[in-house]
């Protein structure tokens, strides 16, 4: 049995319930875990430091909670439920999306959305927010929202469906559900509290004996904490800005701005700034280690242009990880083995290509935040642009590139 810490009793006696109904449903935790609940939300910890890579968590498929199975609304300040979609959903998943959207209002899930929100809070900003999107693959559900969040009529029942949206997208999780033979985002009960870190714990999907069984396992990045964080995907400050509404501090990368890199003689290299990554599975040695920075690849070999899911930009370990990357796309474009004077002169140019541009594009938000600041106060959107521009800043002048051709 988890140990349960709320201030609140309802929130503790929900929470209780929720792990009754996690049991029923065949899944646990581990007798250490504790459920909280404080003046910031709700979090997973442990009673003493857990080893990393110890099961913390497990959940059953039938206790996942498919997206497709319920709506949810916002209705006179808090979240509401119906199950018209229901084929499939059992009463036991039922119960627990009732759980869930109870602890969501008792800690106020929609007001701190709008407090939060990283498109809502930059609606006042125009200038600002073209700015901020040219530096990201902005996803089609911000380019639907933006114009909409921008008109001065927006309406609190359009406002109301922004909130339901876009919280949802930021809890649900990609799940290849081999029964319905097909990917399906769900709502994890439980391991929803948990908060995102570059060193938390992978989503573990069909590990053990019984298929479909989604494992968390114990990570605890934070000194003198023991509180479990999971890893969302491969984001540095402004991805988690852009898609969870925070900033992570404590990525130690930094995502290249969208650019183009010219090989003479080879072609182009077509950079975006997408949060696609290469299967580790597909990478032999020393590569599988380099898996967060290597980047998806297509090339047109007509048209001589090799495009590139992302670019990171190392900023504590892995120091030559940059220069490895550069060389793989430009080995990629060529089609064949490159002179090592060639490649290794073409590398440090496109490595300060992209420090330069980065630099530049950080400048520039910066002085267009500390701009509108001047003219409209420190309102909790300019703050957190300002914030990001400045990490942003500060880590890649802590990018020291390494001297020695990258190998």
């Amino acid at each position: 049995m988890a140990i349960i810490e709320a201030d609140n009793p309802e929130i503790g006696a929900e929470l209780r319930r929720l792990e009754e109904l996690v049991e029923q449903g065949g899944g646990g935790m581990h007798s250490d875990v504790v459920l909280y609940a404080d003046c910031h939300g709700l979090g997973v910890r442990t009673r003493e430091p857990m080893p990393r890579g110890k099961e913390i968590i497990r959940l059953s498929r039938k206790i996942l909670l498919p997206e497709d199975c319920y709506n949810i609304r916002v209705e006179q300040g808090a979240f509401s439920v119906n199950f018209e979609n229901n084929a499939g959903f059992s009463s036991l998943q039922k119960e627990l999306t009732d759980c869930m959207i109870r602890l969501y209002n008792f800690t106020d899930k929609v007001g701190f959305q709008k407090k939060v929100s990283f498109l809502l809070s930059i609606a006042p900003y125009p200038d600002l927010t073209d700015h901020l999107f040219r530096g990201r693959h902005i996803s089609d559900l911000m380019l639907k929202w933006r114009p909409r969040l921008e008109d001065p009529s927006l309406s609190e029942d359009t406002l109301n469906d922004f909130i339901t949206e876009t919280f949802l997208k930021t809890r649900h999780l990609g799940y290849e559900d081999r029964i319905r033979a097909s990917n399906v985002s769900i709502l994890m009960p439980v391991v929803d509290f948990m908060n995102h870190h570059w060193e938390g714990a992978a989503f573990n999907v069909g590990l053990g004996v019984r298929p479909g069984d989604l494992a968390v396992m114990s990570s605890q990045p934070v000194p003198e904490s023991t509180d479990c964080y999971a890893f969302y995907g491969i984001m540095d400050a402004f991805d988690t800005l852009v898609r969870y509404d925070f900033i992570d501090e404590s990525a130690p990368v930094v995502r290249s701005i969208p650019l183009e890199l010219e090989a003479p003689g080879l072609g182009t290299i077509k950079i975006d700034s997408q949060t696609g990554a290469i299967n580790r599975k597909k990478l032999e040695g020393k590569l599988a280690d380099m898996s967060r920075f290597i980047p998806v690849m297509t090339v047109d070999r007509e048209k001589r242009i090799l495009s590139a899911s992302h670019v990171m930009i190392p900023v504590k370990g892995s120091r030559r990880a940059l220069r490895r990357a550069l060389y793989i796309l430009l080995t990629n474009l060529a089609g064949k083995e490159i002179e090592s004077a060639i490649w290794k002169s073409w590398v440090r140019e496109a490595e300060a290509t992209i420090l330069e541009k980065n630099k530049l594009y950080y400048e520039e938000l910066a002085k267009l935040s500390e701009r509108s600041i001047r003219e409209k106060g420190p309102d909790e959107g300019l703050k957190r642009i300002a914030a990001l521009a400045a990490l942003q800043l500060e880590k890649l002048e802590r990018y020291a590139a390494p001297q020695e051709a990258a190998a």
